[in-house]
């Protein structure tokens, strides 16, 4: 009997296997048809085991961040089982999310329910640590190369391979580390190799991969047009062709799912895992400096942990550059009033009433300020509705400045891979 429940097990996996190759090679309507199954079966039957399988099938379609929210969800609701531990840390990784990959991985080492589990999140650890390259070893060699070929370049007898080096050295660490800092000391130091060597291309394609990052509409076009005339088989060109509006909305969506995801984690009754949750957020604002959405999420979810000042400062920088709507400055209306500014907090939100497109957005702004008004005559308590509601109203009017962002400014949110 034993046997014959094994062997339906195994075909029963092999058959999802096939499924998953389909996912992998087919077309997008067959993705969605694959997965629309998946889906209906695992809401029908309710069975862990089933949602785990549509998130491998998420997994496989490359839509990770639905994969991390069915994955955590099972974590959740059935800790002790290691394979869905595994399978979190895993997608983390994927989508670069390494702080809460690490996390998971050491969860597992240090509870898993058994030998084989733990050595496995040993060895997956050490693994994540040698491809970061965070290993003490690693870290020297690194300066050392670092040093190295800054000094080269304020000797004045750098070559146009000292440029490339350090412009690749300096991006590579702004991918991982997700640092402002690094991109703009790469963008200073191709500039700078560029005035002497005008037509190297590496220097011209790693300044392209930097402006997409920090400035594309300013930038990005007359390199590119360079690129062009002494590189028109340079592989940074077909990427930039490939890049869509479509692709551009999906993106997006997906860092949407992200950080309304970390926001959340950041709540987290966990003290370890929250300030995790936290430093990612710091890393999706560093990758992405100008975008307000990402950082009106990291300065809310500082300042729902109490760290208020941060938050402020978050929000001040935000106020520099946020645009003229009535949801960024409603959120920064509520980000104020959470760190206890009444008067800035009434400020954003008038301004927010006064960009309102309808009925129910003069509502929402009217009854804050109300309520803003009300608190400030009795002393009561700074913050102006109970959590869980302040987090709902935040990330819906974050979610609605999202959508219209798509059409506009998508491709300043797009990465490349190196």
């Amino acid at each position: 009997m034993g046997n014959e429940h094994e062997n339906y097990q195994a075909a029963q996996w092999n058959q999802f296997e096939i499924l998953l190759e389909r996912i992998k090679q087919g077309a997008k309507i067959e993705q969605d048809d694959i997965l629309h199954q998946l889906g209906q079966y695992a809401r029908k039957t309710n069975n862990p085991e089933d949602w785990n399988l549509l998130a491998l099938g998420l997994q496989a379609a490359s839509r990770f961040e639905q994969a991390v929210e069915i994955f955590d969800w099972l974590v959740q609701s059935l800790p002790e089982n290691d394979v869905y531990r595994l399978s979190l840390a895993t997608t983390y990784s994927q989508t670069g999310q390494f702080e809460l990959c690490r996390y998971q991985l050491q969860k597992l080492i240090e509870h898993g329910s058994t030998e084989e589990f733990r050595q496995l999140g040993q060895e997956q650890l050490e693994g994540l640590e040698r491809f970061l390259k965070q290993t003490e070893q690693d870290r020297l060699l690194r300066q050392l190369q670092l040093d190295s070929l800054r000094e080269n370049i304020q000797s004045g007898q750098a070559s146009v391979d000292n440029f490339q080096q350090l412009g690749h050295l300096l991006l590579q660490m702004h991918v991982r580390n997700r640092e402002q800092s690094w991109l703009d000391e790469a963008i200073s130091i191709l500039e700078q190799g560029r005035q002497l060597f005008p037509d190297a291309v590496g220097i011209l394609e790693y300044l392209a991969r930097c402006y997409l990052s920090k400035d594309p509409y300013n930038r990005l076009e007359e390199v590119v047009n360079k690129l062009e005339k002494v590189a028109p088989d340079s592989e940074v060109l077909e990427i930039l062709m490939g890049i869509d509006d479509n692709q551009s909305c999906e993106f997006q969506e997906q860092m949407r799912q992200r950080t309304h995801k970390l926001l959340e984690l950041s709540q987290s009754k966990n003290p370890k895992l929250r300030t995790t949750a936290l430093q990612e957020l710091q890393k999706i604002v560093g990758m992405s400096p100008e975008n307000p959405e990402y950082r009106g999420i990291y300065a809310f979810a500082l300042g729902a942990t109490g760290q208020y000042e941060a938050a402020i400062h978050q929000a001040e920088l935000i106020a520099d550059i946020a645009p003229e709507t009535h949801e960024m400055h409603f959120n920064l209306g509520q980000i104020f009033w959470m760190c206890g500014d009444a008067n800035r907090s009434r400020h954003h939100l008038e301004l927010s009433l006064r960009y309102a497109k309808n009925e129910q957005q003069r509502q929402e702004v009217m009854a804050q300020i109300v309520d803003l008004s009300r608190r400030c005559r009795t002393n009561a308590s700074k913050f102006c509705k109970p959590y869980p509601l302040r987090v709902s109203i935040f990330a819906n009017k974050t979610k609605q400045w999202l959508k219209s962002l798509c059409s506009k400014h998508s491709k300043n949110k797009m990465r490349l891979p190196w």
